[in-house]
């Protein structure tokens, strides 16, 4: 018989595994473990496969999945109970069984690490509830409650009467015989817990075809054998565990002497041959080697000869081939004079306040933290002791040298209680001293983040710009361009801004910098601006700077004094060579990308002519040849011109001391007009526009030209 599953899809189900709860299996994985809370505060959860001791308690403080059950609360008692505080009742919790540490009140010492949880509000955590939650991972459309009614319905369809109390509940401590049969699904659900979702509610549902008409007496000790077959189908058949027929005494002795020889076959019954794994955990709670004990199970008889004095638990397990027995259990207690080493608390005092005073810091390496451990362990047996140190964290190293000194080094990783631990054993008692130390390691002083410095932020820049201005002719003006604390600034153009320069006042949008790239958001535009750093020759108090907006590149000339900018849009007519001559980057013709060169201005009145020329100088001469690979087009243009697109020049070469430059002159068919503003633009090829500026002149007609 199959199982139903509704709302989920075979192909989701196949790919999902079942989910863990974020655990660490790891020495220090208490590191962050709080104490105990007051009983009034809590409410007291459950963790069961058989009820889990000492299994780590978290729950997902802050809401979001995708980081599980993020944080650490404890670990669980007696009973699998942990007083959960109440702040948390209703998040989710997720219970992590950890190899060697924890115990299954029924199946002993947990061999293998698992992860159970529940929905948020539960206080039962078990492989069922753990069975639900998968269900609602695979559908998030699915609540706790739907997802119960799924798996429900999975045992429900399959001949078990169940209700949801049973199923989802604490089904150890219900006597009932289907809780009994949830037990035996649970505990299966365990062992498969790396099995696929899919995977798990078809083993589910078989073993319910299994068990449903069994009574108590055909229930003892019932332990389906589970394989996967290479398809990836589950198959379930009828098995039952290696019973166990007494219970075991084992006399106490004393240290090295040897125990009695037990047959561990007389404690256990199977139809099969019998394999045995004995576990074995001392007074504290810590899983130790069963020859570190001085014994051995060799032919299923144990014997040796005690080599450890103290108080251990053995939980021996029988294995069939198929499935383990429950454990075992017993105690055994090897006694001798000797004593135990004791801690020194005055020198614990002391070290405990040397500790204090060191200064940790996260994320910062530790020096000079040698502190002196002398007597701080007593042995009154005079027997040597070996003394171990340990951090819960993991970037600290703590270890003792031959000088009998606590040496920390490393790196603090987290910020926070730190404990240290020293323990001394004698190599007789099993029992140790124990010193345990608490200090605290500094936040991580995190420097500011290195401030984003770019030439062009924090001062206001002057940029002679062409274009119609809303007019039917092109003309130059200045604009005004600002970065300051990410936002742009730009200057509200006026007519003055022909001939004058105003402040950038008004916000144009926002910035940010990226790898040295200013990316201004103004509306809709994106643009870019970036500083041209490569350039053989440079103007003083400028920058060269490239617009981009979308697939459009254009260069300018960013001017730190307003006056240098300015002087670009006041060229008099009759003013001298200072007033007429204006510094300019030109191309160079020779291996040199720029050369430094002049824009020389003249306008002239002969009374039949009007005429403006601009001279392109260089030192090394820049002919008209030159211009026309370079440039496209030159114009002058004026409100006093009837037609709009200006006038046009024509390139001539003038050759003076072998040195040929380009003038370019503009025939203007009219008078000039007095105080008249006359734009000389110098149209750069569109290839060109990244690599070389628009000639960008303004000119003023004052009633007569300089020749000069």
């Amino acid at each position: 018989m199959q199982f139903k599953l509704s709302l989920l899809t075979g192909s989701l189900l196949a790919a999902l595994a079942l989910i863990g709860c974020d655990s660490d299996s790891s020495s220090d994985s208490n590191a962050n473990i709080k104490p105990p809370v007051t009983p009034s505060e809590t409410v007291t959860i459950k963790a069961i496969d058989g009820y889990l001791v000492n299994a780590e308690v978290k729950v997902d403080a802050d809401g979001d999945a995708s980081n599980g059950c993020e944080l650490p609360l404890g670990t669980t008692t007696a009973g699998g109970e942990f007083n959960l505080p109440i702040k948390y009742q209703n998040n989710q919790v997720c219970i992590a069984a950890i190899e060697d540490k924890t115990i299954d009140e029924d199946r002993g010492i947990v061999a293998t690490t698992f992860d159970l949880t529940a929905p948020a509000g539960s206080t039962v955590v078990t492989p069922m509830t753990n069975l639900v939650v998968e269900v609602m991972t695979a559908n998030n459309e699915l609540t706790a409650e739907t997802a119960q009614a799924e798996v429900i319905k999975t045992l429900t369809d399959n001949g078990l009467e169940i209700t949801t109390e049973q199923a989802f509940g604490d089904f150890i401590k219900d006597t009932s015989i289907e809780a009994k049969k949830i037990s035996i699904i649970a505990e299966s659900l365990t062992d498969n817990n790396d099995k696929t979702l899919e995977q798990q509610l078809e083993i589910t549902s078989q073993i319910t075809v299994q068990i449903k008409d069994k009574d108590d007496s055909t229930l003892e000790d019932f332990a389906p054998e589970i394989t996967i077959t290479d398809n990836g189908e589950a198959v379930v058949t009828e098995n039952y565990r290696p019973t166990i027929t007494k219970s075991l005494t084992i006399a106490d002795v004393e240290l090295n002497a040897a125990i009695t020889d037990i047959d561990l076959n007389t404690y256990f019954e199977d139809k099969d041959v019998l394999t045995y794994t004995i576990k074995v955990k001392n007074a504290e709670n810590k899983t130790i080697a069963l020859t570190d004990l001085g014994l051995t199970e060799t032919n299923n008889i144990l014997s040796g000869t005690a080599r450890i004095a103290g108080i251990f638990t053995l939980y021996i397990t029988a294995n069939d081939g198929k499935v383990n027995s429950h454990a075992l259990t017993s105690s055994l207690t090897v006694t001798t004079p000797n004593t135990a080493p004791t801690v020194n608390n005055e020198v614990e005092a002391t070290l405990q306040q040397q500790l204090k005073d060191l200064t940790l810091t996260q994320g910062e390496n530790i020096t000079n933290a040698n502190i002196a451990i002398t007597d701080l362990f007593n042995d009154v047996d005079g027997d040597e002791l070996t003394i171990t140190a340990t951090t819960t964290d993991n970037g600290i190293v703590a270890k003792i040298n031959t000088n009998n000194e606590l040496v920390l080094t490393g790196t603090p990783t987290k910020q926070g209680e730190l404990t240290l631990t020293l323990t001394a054993t004698d190599g007789i008692n099993d029992q140790a001293a124990t010193a345990t130390f608490v200090t605290t390691v500094l936040e991580a002083i995190t420097p500011p983040p290195p401030e984003v410095t770019h030439p062009l932020v924090g001062k206001t820049w002057y940029v002679i710009e062409e274009g119609t201005n809303g007019d039917q002719f092109s003309q130059t003006w200045c604009n005004s361009v600002r970065f300051d604390n990410g936002s742009i600034y730009f200057n509200d153009r006026t007519v003055a801004n022909r001939n004058k320069c105003s402040d950038a006042a008004t916000i144009g949008g926002s910035y940010e910098i990226v790898e040295g790239t200013i990316k201004v958001q103004s509306g809709s535009d994106a643009l870019a601006y970036n500083v041209v750093s490569d350039m053989n020759v440079s103007l003083p108090n400028t920058q060269v700077v490239t617009l981009t907006e979308g697939e459009y590149t254009e260069r300018y000339t960013y001017f730190e004094k307003q006056s240098d900018a300015e002087k670009r849009l006041n060229i008099a007519s009759n003013g001298g060579p200072e007033v007429r001559d204006i510094p300019a980057i030109l191309p160079a013709m020779t291996e040199d990308d720029y050369q430094l060169g002049m824009y020389s201005v003249q306008m002239s009145n002969d009374g039949q002519m009007n005429n403006v020329a601009l001279w392109l100088d260089s030192d090394t001469g820049f002919s008209c040849d030159n211009a026309n690979e370079f440039y496209r087009h030159f114009v002058l243009t004026s409100a006093t011109f009837n037609d709009s697109n200006g006038i046009s020049g024509m390139c001539n070469n003038v050759t003076e001391d072998e040195i040929t430059n380009a003038v370019i002159n503009f025939a203007v068919p009219s008078d000039f007009k007095l105080d008249e503003n006359y734009s000389l633009i110098g149209y750069v090829n569109s290839g060109d526009k990244a690599l070389l500026e628009n000639i960008k002149l303004n000119l003023i007609w004052k009633g007569e030209g300089n020749q000069e």
